[in-house]
Parts: structure tokens; sequence; C-alpha cells
């Protein structure tokens, strides 16, 4: 095959899911005929320096967030469109694929598609769905990261379901190199005979970071060496989680450790992962607690319940009960054999989510694009 150019579009690229498998398609692909660059709108990030400095094409529009009528970053997308001149420009969620599809708008040369990393939820779903309808209309193919988001597409007016594909989210299953579990921990602040859960994700609202103090507040007479250890950057919606924590009183029992990027190694001195999201995709920091053999409690919302079978390979709770979090917690921080064998099926679950199965099906996703036009 003669060689492809793919320009994705993505909003920020910091570490989060998203951006996460954008990068990680940057490496897979690098040996092959497609050629893939990034346009960022808004925020160049941490992944997007790093992978700028390793010279893979970055392009970076610093859009303001002036809102979706904004003409200069169109105009700027449309100069790196121009230079690039890719076949394919894939977005990946709402607002990219809406500045790809505007930007493109009268220019024969590109493929449009897009991929859809997780659901419609909160305020302004449905104007959301009204942009996916709208924009699904130029859409060669559109991904989809869990089977989930189809049912929800499904009851958009018109969206046309027969273009859509599931292709989740993949991971390195490989376990970190040899570290000091010790000496990890002390610099958390971990003694050795805490009980430690875990959580790895964005400190944004819909991450419901917030049960997760409750259950601690609830669980510390019980259990007083259990700490909860929440990895994530601090952003404004810190203040919020801060000031529950000193309401409670669990400052001894829960810290925050910013931004890391030694998340394989964290997982390794986790006891637990618990994630309590309102909604989800198919989260990359579920499938690499489950390859790092943990036993999982996560809240049945979106993708989680596609890849958590409860009472196999994990468990899944009402994400507005707290009492049920708080007794499946419970259940495991007692029984060491249950948490074992949920660890077990865990990370048999998480190796059939590898890197080279998402490189696989994107590549064919490709393909099948470029030969609807005889390419």
């Amino acid at each position: 095959m003669n060689s492809r150019k793919v320009l994705h579009v993505i909003e920020r690229f910091n570490v989060a899911g998203a951006e996460i498998v954008v990068r990680d398609l940057l490496h897979l692909f690098a040996e092959t005929p497609w050629q893939l660059h990034v346009c960022v709108l808004h925020d160049k990030g941490i992944i997007g320096t790093e992978m700028f400095e390793k010279g893979f094409p970055v392009h970076h529009l610093d859009w303001t967030k002036d809102g979706l009528d904004d003409a200069g970053v169109v105009s700027r997308m449309r100069k790196v469109i121009d230079e690039v001149q890719p076949d394919i420009i894939h977005a990946h969620n709402v607002t990219p694929w809406y500045f790809a599809t505007r930007s493109t708008w009268g220019k024969g040369q590109s493929r449009r598609c897009a991929t859809l990393h997780g659901f419609l939820t909160g305020e302004g779903a449905w104007k959301k769905k009204c942009l996916y309808t709208l924009l699904s209309r130029t859409a060669e193919r559109i991904a989809i990261v869990s089977p989930r988001i189809r049912e929800q597409l499904s009851t958009i007016p018109l969206f046309p379901l027969q273009r859509v594909e599931v292709i989740p989210n993949g991971i390195q299953t490989a376990e970190p190199a040899d570290f000091d579990i010790s000496s990890k921990k002390e610099e958390l602040g971990l003694d050795k005979g805490d009980f430690v859960i875990g959580t790895v994700g964005r400190m944004f609202a819909e991450k419901n970071i917030e049960m997760q103090i409750r259950l601690m507040a609830r669980l510390r007479d019980d259990y007083p060496r259990l700490k909860l250890v929440v990895v994530a950057k601090k952003y404004d919606y810190f203040k919020v989680l801060e000031d529950l924590v000193d309401s409670l009183g669990v400052q001894d029992q829960v810290i925050f450790t910013g931004l890391r990027r030694d998340v394989p190694e964290l997982l390794r001195i986790f006891d637990l992962f618990v994630m309590s999201s309102f909604s989800e995709g198919t989260s990359i920091a579920l499938l690499e607690a489950m390859a790092a053999g943990l036993p999982v409690v996560v809240s049945d919302v979106g993708g989680n319940g596609d890849v958590v079978r409860h009472g196999e390979n994990g468990l899944l709770f009402d994400v507005h009960n707290l009492d049920q979090f708080v007794e499946q917690v419970g259940v495991l921080i007692n029984d060491e054999k249950r948490r074992r064998q949920l660890a077990t099926e865990a990370r048999k679950t998480a190796e059939t989510y590898s890197l080279e199965s998402m490189k696989v099906k994107y590549q064919s996703f490709y393909q099948t694009i470029m030969g609807r036009h005889g390419n």
C-alpha cells in the first residue's frame, strides 16, 4: 500500500484517555505506511510537548475557547490541512469533530472519520446529540470504544449506525521494571501495614471522587490502616475535594499525589483499585489496574460493564448507592482469597485489550475508508 497521511484532531494533549490513545497510535503506526499527524485545538499539554520533542508532527492551534464560532481556529486548522494534505482527518470526540468538519467543508481531498471515547451526559447532552446527527452525515466511519455507546447512538434520530465500528482502547500489559516497593510507599507517606485503595483519573466532577472520600469516612473506624491514594492532576476541582476531606476529617486517610508519570509502579503498591465515575467509555486506567493484577470495584456506568463481569473479574456498584460501594469494598478488605481470585481473572481480561489489537483494528478502519473511494 502506498503511504497515506492521517491527521488526528484532539482538543488538548494532556494525560487523559483519548489523548493516550492518540499517543499510542503515533508510536504503533511509526513503522507502517500510515503517516500520523496530530492537530491540537487548545492545550498542547504534557504529552503533546513530549511527542513534539521526540520528532512526531504535532500542530498546535492555540484555541482560546471562544466558542464553536471561533473563525480563527478554523483558519489555522485549514492552514495545517493545506500543509499536511491528509488523506484522512480523524477527530476525537465532539468538539474536535465539529472543527475538523467545519475546516474541511468544501475540501474534497480528505475523508473524515471520528472516534467517540465516551457517552453523552450532563447538561447540554441534547445539543451534542444534534451535533452528532449533523456531523455524522459527512463522516465516512465512526469508531466507538465501547459497545454500550452504540446503544446511546441508536436513540439519536437519523444517526447512521451502519457506519459505526467498535474499537476498544488498548493498553501496554508488560510489567514495569523492578523497583523498590517499600521506597515507593514511603515516598507517598504510606506504612508497610496500610491497606491501600487507589484510583487514577482526571480530577473532574464526572469522576465523582467525592464518593471515594465518603467511602473513607464510612470505613475509617473499622479499618484505621486504610488509605486512599488519588492519582490525578490537581485542577480547580481539587478545592472541592480538599474541602470535603477537611469537613469529613479524613486528612490522614486520603493522599492526593498530583500528576504522576510512574502510574505502572503506583498500581503495584495498591491493594485495591476503585472508580466511582458517573460516566466512562473504555477506561484505560481501569484496564491498566486489571493488567497490574488488582481486584477492582467500579461504578456500573458506560463501558465499565463491558470490561468488568460482576463477581468474576471485579465488582460493579450503583454509582448512586454509597452503601453498596462501602459494602463491596469492605467485603474485599476482609477477604484476601477473594481479592486474589478477582485479580487473577482481571489480569486475563486485560490481556485481551492489547495495543496490537487496537493497531490492527484502526489499520482496517482506515483501509475501509480509503477502499470506499477505490484507493
